[in-house]
């Protein structure tokens, strides 16, 4: 109602789909997105003066739907903890268990399946590491990942810890040497992010929009599924403790690239430029 309301007026119409038109996210439920998207999104969204993408990989998809309309390629942004400060109130005594940690909604997008599978199958030559999944989700699939890690016989080593925010989020990313994040589709992955500011290299998936991780060398990178996950795992869990190290202050370096005040004078200098269309910022692409 707004968009016709605003369309009517003349009013520019910004939109910001957030991973919605994803592959992913419209083949699920599939029949009632379709039906959706073509009786009014798709007419709303053409008639959009901008669309906001938070990544490369999801103004591809928006391209790949047909959209022409101009397409600001803006990141989320992120309140830059203070690593010390975190690290002081973590107080764990030195220990030579390693900690891979997920942080993020328990679903089956994220590839928790695959993950629990995979670090299954190389944890009896890495005894030394833990799996954490910190997050929530649907009660029967959060019952469906707590069953495979028992018909595994890994309770000892994949611990569950629920939701966490604020200070717990942080004083456990703090804790660990490895961040993982095996999902099928991402339009951003603010835990991604998360764990490069606080200096924790980060394996992922290609499928994700974080080529960088690889080019400025913060983590591995490998496609979807369980084979090459466990390829790169394998790899990651045996790397050396001053590597890992490396890997962390590369991450920390590419992480201030997403300081909101960065984030805050991209969008401020999109909308200005939607209203007077004068001098069009290098992250805005308009379509042929």
């Amino acid at each position: 109602m707004f968009s016709q309301e605003a369309y009517a007026e003349n009013i520019p119409l910004i939109i910001q789909p957030h991973g919605m038109l994803d592959p992913w996210a419209l083949s699920h439920k599939r029949l009632k997105k379709f039906i959706a998207y073509h009786v009014f999104q798709k007419r709303i969204l053409n008639r959009a003066d901008l669309l906001i993408a938070n990544s490369y990989l999801e103004m591809e998809n928006i391209r790949k739907l047909g959209f022409k309309n101009p397409i600001a390629l803006i990141p989320n942004g992120i309140d830059l903890p203070d690593v010390q400060a975190v690290n002081s109130l973590a107080k764990e005594p030195p220990s030579e268990n390693k900690k891979l940690v997920f942080i993020g909604r328990l679903h089956p997008v994220k590839g928790l399946v695959e993950l629990i599978k995979a670090f299954a199958t190389l944890s009896p030559s890495n005894p030394n590491w833990q799996l954490v999944i910190a997050g929530s989700g649907s009660p029967s699939f959060t019952k469906q990942l707590q069953q495979l890690v028992k018909r595994l016989k890994m309770s000892d080593a994949v611990i569950f810890t629920g939701f966490v925010t604020g200070d717990g989020k942080w004083k456990l990313l703090s804790s660990a040497n490895l961040f993982v994040a095996p999902s099928y589709s991402e339009s951003f992955g603010v835990s991604i992010l998360e764990a490069l500011a606080m200096g924790v290299p980060v394996v992922t998936t290609n499928n994700t929009p974080w080529s960088e991780i690889r080019t400025r060398d913060c983590g591995w990178i490998c496609d979807v599924g369980m084979k090459p996950l466990v390829e790169v795992l394998s790899e990651a869990l045996n790397t050396s403790d001053e590597s890992l190290h490396s890997k962390g202050l590369n991450a920390l370096e590419l992480s201030k690239n997403y300081s909101w005040p960065k984030i805050a004078e991209m969008i401020n200098t999109s909308y200005y430029w939607v209203l007077d269309k004068s001098d069009k910022p290098s992250f805005i692409y308009e379509g042929d």
